[in-house]
């Protein structure tokens, strides 16, 4: 190995220092200092430069909205709390998320960046607590909050609705309220993170104390569209750095990307996120990946997206020259969701067929019955179902309102009932099903073979502000169990 020369040696060391001294200052020099593997793209950039103004600077309510998995959590999560008691181990922060245990994660993840040696050399002052000596006293590291030994500086974390262990707060930092679709398309949930915030996270500021939220955007009522709102009528005034996954307006100097341009394309190529598009559906698409959630009613299905038939696929002959079933397995859905003599309640039941990837829409019965007529039209249903297929089905009864007394009273006439329960409201089910919709795997009648096929369409685009939701209910719990009962949404029972 050739030996440096006591030149070359002082040179080196003179590029140390300097790098040490911007990674003190600055936050994108302290990240490549502490992660020198870290891929940064432009909008690492912007963002720390807008986060180094919070810090330092005139921002003190910042909201940093960025697609999942684009390096959010690793800039503000982790590195910044690291960073910023570098600079002051007297402040006070606190930290929220979805859930403890990913709160304690983060604390954890904090911790390991601050007793790495990189950091040690940057700030050598600036130590964790976790022992105890008769010198300095007794300082705590827990996975849920740690002290700076011989400072006031306090980190705290907890989940979204705790009380971040009653410290006060000079910093406060909400990262990812929301966990996954079923809490945002939940009012009850989106109204306890608002009143959280209100009474607890709003009360635990010190005086001009700072609040930044980082995070992908669910639902245009989440926390971030509740705090624009407040912003309209005169509430506290937000900075926003807000990337979307695929460029769509003018450049600007916070993103001079053109139109149609990915965020990062060293790691998502337009053509992963156009694919990531057609997998999730426009309406998480819109939401998670382009940080512009829409009201829902009008995207979450669309009629142009199904593909209609005026003939089924034809039978074929296996090498025996017997008949071989059109369909891979066909199946019933009913919602049998009505109350006797409410005149608005439709019993709706559809016959489905899959083949391969592609869902068929074969028939549909919907009226106005009483209970006793539901059970009769569910048993002439199924029989013509099995004679004009031939193929028996399996029957989804929802396992809720009359479908216990429906399943009971049928269950010795008609084959194969399966109770489906319910575990996630309509619109978190309609979401799950609506890639495939979109992806075009979803076949139903022309209108020139089934009348009542424009008023399923309608329907649909109308959800959920439509009259009736009926044919979507009895619609989605089919996809989701001809798709293989994934994700969540509805659970299968047993009789």
């Amino acid at each position: 190995m050739k030996s440096i020369s006591e030149d070359e040696a002082k040179y080196l060391l003179l590029l140390t220092l300097e790098a040490q001294e911007r990674a003190r200052k600055k936050l994108l020099d302290f990240i490549l200092y502490t992660f020198p593997e870290y891929d940064v793209n432009f909008h690492h950039k912007i963002s720390c430069e807008i986060l180094q103004r919070f810090i330092f600077g005139d921002i003190d309510r910042l909201i940093f909205q960025s697609p999942p998995r684009h390096g959010k959590t690793e800039i503000v999560s982790r590195r910044l709390p690291a960073f910023i008691f570098g600079n002051d181990p007297d402040t006070s922060i606190i930290s929220a998320s979805y859930s403890a245990k990913l709160a304690m994660k983060t604390t954890t993840d904090i911790q390991r960046i601050m007793e790495t040696p990189e950091y040690r050399e940057l700030f050598p002052g600036v130590r964790l607590g976790g022992y105890r000596s008769k010198e300095e006293g007794t300082y705590t590291k827990t996975q849920g909050m740690f002290e700076i030994v011989k400072h006031k500086g306090i980190y705290a974390s907890s989940g979204v609705g705790g009380s971040g262990g009653g410290y006060g707060a000079k910093i406060f930092i909400i990262d990812d309220p929301i966990k996954n679709r079923k809490e945002a398309e939940s009012l009850t949930y989106r109204n306890a993170v608002w009143d959280w915030y209100c009474s607890i996270a709003q009360t635990r500021l010190e005086k001009d104390g700072k609040i930044l939220i980082t995070t992908t955007r669910w639902h245009e009522d989440d926390l971030v569209g509740r705090l624009e709102k407040r912003q309209r009528e005169g509430g506290d005034k937000w900075t926003k750095i807000s990337f979307s996954a695929i460029k769509e307006d003018k450049p600007s100097e916070l993103d001079p990307r053109k139109p149609g341009q990915p965020l990062w394309p060293n790691k998502y190529s337009l053509k992963v996120l156009e694919q990531r598009r057609i997998n999730i559906g426009t309406y998480n698409w819109l939401s998670l990946y382009q940080q512009r959630p829409g009201a829902i009613g009008g995207n979450m299905i669309q009629g142009a997206w199904f593909k209609r038939y005026k003939h089924l696929p034809e039978a074929k002959l296996d090498k025996y020259g017997m008949l071989l079933p059109i369909f891979d397995r066909i199946i019933q859905s009913w919602d049998m969701t009505f109350k006797e003599g409410e005149s608005n309640d439709f019993i709706v039941g559809q016959a489905w067929g899959q083949l391969g990837a592609d869902f068929y829409l074969l028939e549909q019965a919907r009226g106005k019955w009483s209970f006793k007529q539901s059970l009769g039209e569910v048993e002439r249903f199924t029989w013509n179902v099995a004679k004009k297929y031939q193929a028996s089905s399996a029957v989804l009864i929802e396992d809720k309102a009359n479908g216990p007394a429906i399943i009971s009273m049928l269950r010795e006439k008609v084959p194969g009932i399966l109770p489906v329960s319910p575990t996630a409201n309509k619109s978190v089910r309609v979401i799950e099903v609506s890639p495939c919709i979109e992806a075009g795997n979803v076949f139903i009648p022309d209108e020139s073979i089934a009348g009542w096929v424009n008023d399923l369409v309608a329907e649909c685009e109308a959800f959920p502000n439509s009259a009736n939701d009926d044919q979507v209910d009895a619609m989605t719990q089919a996809l989701w169990y001809l798709r293989g009962r994934g994700g969540q949404g509805l659970k299968i029972g047993v009789i």
